[in-house]
């Protein structure tokens, strides 16, 4: 009987724990769209959303466990002894232990994987990665000059694949930022910050470009007049792009008639270059009421449709990128070596 009690907990503790990775693995899959941030897991406790309680509900499940390993422990070892009623009492502990603990993980995972309470959208535009409708992870490559994709599931780590690397069998610089239009066009700047500057005898391309690379796997050139082409994006209906340039002498986003995939009547959205202050015009994102939030001098810029300046949000370093999550609660920003978030409401 003992040794039978100690192997049965052996098994079923091997076989939970491997299930709980399956189920992991499972659901990382199968959630690609969307996954819990840690952070905010780790400082929410149930039905008190709001409330700052960092860790309360970890140390609880840290208890719990602890609690169920002990009872498991003690159940092992009156089955050595061959005292069925201790066994019986112990085990009654653990299997309530274990259920508040594997209850208290649903609750997160449930809560948390749908978006409702911190999750990131892992779909859209962000600079240099982000998912096509297909699943695939894209990324601007600096290193290799190129726009590569990975397939999912992202988890098993696969081989880059080339989407394209040359324009008119010439390499690009260092791809920086793309989106995705809704017919599945992609869009991407190519400055040349993976290279020494300009005069880099690496240099193929005599411009830093603006490009279009259509679902048909044709290279266009849609603009080469801009010293440092860097984030970009679309307005809601997809009729106006904006661009960012980022030099210290022209710091400005500019702003172009989008019509059947080609640029028209190129003109100055914002021109930042007076404003003394860090950060160059970098990445930027269209709210739905059509206000653009951009990250440059001083931290991110609001302005409306029509190019005023609405204000900036201040953040602790120079703000590289910004996005909103599905609902628009939330702005994200990444400013230097920080991720931050401010809610808009």
């Amino acid at each position: 009987y003992g040794k039978m009690m100690m192997w049965f907990f052996i098994v079923s503790d091997a076989l939970t724990f491997s299930g709980f990775l399956a189920a992991y693995g499972f659901s990382r899959f199968k959630f690609v769209d969307a996954w819990p941030i840690a952070d905010e897991v780790f400082t929410h406790f149930p039905f008190l959303h709001g409330v700052p309680a960092p860790m309360f509900y970890v140390a609880f499940m840290t208890f719990i466990l602890i609690f169920s390993s002990v009872t498991m422990v003690l159940a092992v070892d009156a089955g050595h002894k061959m005292k069925q009623s201790k066994v019986a009492m112990y085990m009654f502990l653990t299997i309530i232990g274990g259920a508040v603990f594997v209850g208290s993980q649903a609750w997160e995972w449930a809560t948390f994987i749908k978006g409702e309470y911190g999750a990131v959208e892992t779909k859209g535009g962000k600079i240099l990665q982000f998912l096509d409708t297909e699943g695939n992870l894209l990324l601007a490559q600096h290193g290799d000059r190129r726009i590569a994709k990975m397939l999912p599931p992202l988890w098993a780590q696969t081989a880059f694949i080339t989407l394209v690397d040359t324009y008119q069998g010439k390499r690009f610089h260092s791809p920086n930022d793309l989106i995705l239009s809704k017919n599945g066009a992609l869009y991407f700047t190519d400055p040349p910050y993976g290279l020494d500057g300009d005069n880099d005898p690496l240099r193929e391309i005599e411009y830093n470009g603006i490009y279009r690379l259509s679902s048909e796997g044709e290279t266009t050139l849609l603009y080469s007049d801009l010293t440092r082409p860097n984030g970009l994006a679309f307005s809601k209906d997809e009729s106006i792009l904006y661009i960012a340039n980022s030099d210290p002498k022209q710091n400005l986003w500019m702003a172009f008639d989008h019509i059947e995939g080609k640029l028209e009547n190129p003109r100055v959205f914002f021109d930042a270059t007076a404003i003394d202050k860090p950060g160059l015009a970098d990445g930027l994102k269209v709210h739905s009421s059509e206000a653009v939030f951009a990250t440059g001098p001083g931290g991110v810029l609001i302005f409306s449709a029509q190019g005023k300046h609405l204000g900036t949000i201040r953040t602790p370093g120079r703000a590289a990128n910004c996005a909103f999550d599905e609902d628009e609660t939330y702005l994200y920003i990444t400013a230097n070596k920080y991720l931050t978030r401010i809610k808009l409401k």
